[in-house]
């Protein structure tokens, strides 16, 4: 069974960001792999199949692949979205999918600190 690590996708229950409609949705972690602890909650930034092409700062793109992309898992094109920050903790992972690419991960963790 895979770790939860930085840079991981994972799926995890979460509601919209207006705190409605509840879905199994994937979500990239942001905590420092070694900062990840049992009970403790974990931050990441949610994916969704919908790109605000008003709002590019806000986004990430993440590769995808229609049969799944072979590092991220992804098979609809899709995007971190760094405003949406999340958090939930170990036990709340439903499954694991791929990996975030390490300079799009690089994006992704530049675009949420220049945001706060």
């Amino acid at each position: 069974m895979p770790q939860p690590e930085r840079g991981r996708i994972v799926w995890v229950e979460l509601p919209d960001p207006q705190g409605r409609n509840a879905k199994h949705r994937p979500v990239v972690i942001l905590t420092a792999t070694e900062e990840i602890k049992p009970g403790e909650p974990i931050v990441g930034v949610a994916i969704s199949t919908t790109i605000d092409p008003a709002f590019p700062e806000a986004h990430v793109e993440i590769p995808w692949h229609r049969s799944g992309h072979p590092k991220t898992g992804l098979s609809k094109r899709s995007a971190a979205v760094c405003t949406w920050l999340v958090e939930f903790e170990e036990t709340a992972i439903q499954d694991y999918a791929g990996v975030v690419p390490g300079k799009k991960l690089v994006e992704i963790l530049e675009k949420v600190a220049a945001l706060e």
